[in-house]
């Protein structure tokens, strides 16, 4: 027989029970304790609009909380619109509460941006499972290093009363890696032509980029074919996926330059003095000399990011044998 017990008595942690049939009996116990709870937890993240939700969760079910303030800092790499503001959700169950009657709200600036909020309950939060539900939006003026920026960020809840504190709670997004280093690189091997087509996608998140520069060198048994660095423009699909678009071919219109090592062994691509959207980067290798097992390729930017890539051939250890027809 499986049943279950309501506790009435929140500040005790051990609780007994005995049950019997007839003449036969046997006691049960269990530690254990109750306590409010708190979370932040991200509920999206849309790499089309760059717009992430969060939802902030507060649970009285040990006790009533007196002077509940919730201050909520994303200011390291992510802002709020005035839109996004306004339209802070907060219930206490399914019924939705009122700014101004049953909280508040304060916005935190920093430079002319909302980096951050304080919401202030006008009574006791009691009696329900409070919500607080809002978006926030990717600076586009801070840049990543090295896929340093994951968006993770932090509210700290306090409270007063004879058992006043705080505690900090953090959600994370868990971003793909694109979109923690803004861009990546991939290559495909032409075993055929015996060549790799190698692609580097830059800015995903549409930042606002100044005098961004991609260097790329071309290391191993292979080399830069001549001509062969194209630019293209990208889009970023809710969801994360790149759909490629159309090639960007006035490139002085565009301001932008490539400079191919007469050797082949890099190039160059300089952008205009700022951009904020995603470009691609297309270019072609060929083996030469002793062939590989692996190719791998490094393109750096003067931005601080690093981006790698491996291509693996298979046939690169095999000998290639030619009979003569006498």
């Amino acid at each position: 027989m499986v049943y279950r017990t309501i506790i009435t008595d929140s500040s005790q942690s051990s609780f007994e029970n005995t049950a019997g049939i007839g003449p036969i009996s046997d006691k049960g116990s269990v530690n254990a304790s109750i306590d409010n709870t708190f979370s932040k937890e991200n509920k999206g993240f849309d790499y089309n609009t760059n717009i992430l939700a969060w939802q902030l969760t507060v649970n009285p079910i040990k006790n009533g909380i007196e002077g509940l303030k919730v201050v909520d800092d994303f200011s390291a790499d992510q802002l709020m619109t005035d839109t996004q503001l306004s339209n802070i959700i907060v219930k206490k169950g399914s019924s939705t509460l009122s700014l101004g009657s049953d909280y508040s709200v304060t916005k935190t600036e920093n430079n002319g941006k909302i980096k951050g909020f304080e919401l202030v309950f006008e009574d006791d939060v009691n009696n329900g499972v409070y919500r607080i539900t809002y978006n926030t939006t990717i600076d586009p003026d801070v840049l990543s290093e090295d896929g340093d920026l994951t968006y993770e960020n932090s509210a700290v809840f306090s409270w007063t009363g004879p058992e006043a504190g705080d505690i900090t709670k953090s959600g994370d997004p868990n971003p793909n890696t694109i979109a923690q280093h803004n861009g990546q690189k991939n290559g495909e091997l032409d075993s055929d032509n015996k060549q790799i087509n190698w692609t580097v996608d830059l800015n995903y998140l549409s930042k606002n980029i100044d005098n961004l520069i991609l260097t790329d060198e071309i290391v191993g048994h292979q080399r830069l074919v001549e001509d062969s660095v194209k630019i293209y423009e990208y889009s970023v699909e809710s969801d994360g996926d790149i759909q490629e678009g159309a090639e960007v071919t006035d490139l002085a219109l565009a301001g932008i330059s490539i400079d191919e090592d007469v050797s082949g062994n890099n190039y160059t691509v300089t952008f205009p003095s700022t951009i904020s959207k995603p470009y691609r980067v297309k270019y072609t290798t060929a083996f030469e000399g002793i062939s590989q097992t692996t190719y791998t390729n490094t393109a750096v930017t003067n931005s601080g990011e690093t981006y790698n890539a491996e291509v693996d051939h298979e046939d690169g250890d095999k000998f290639v044998e030619k009979i003569w027809d006498a």
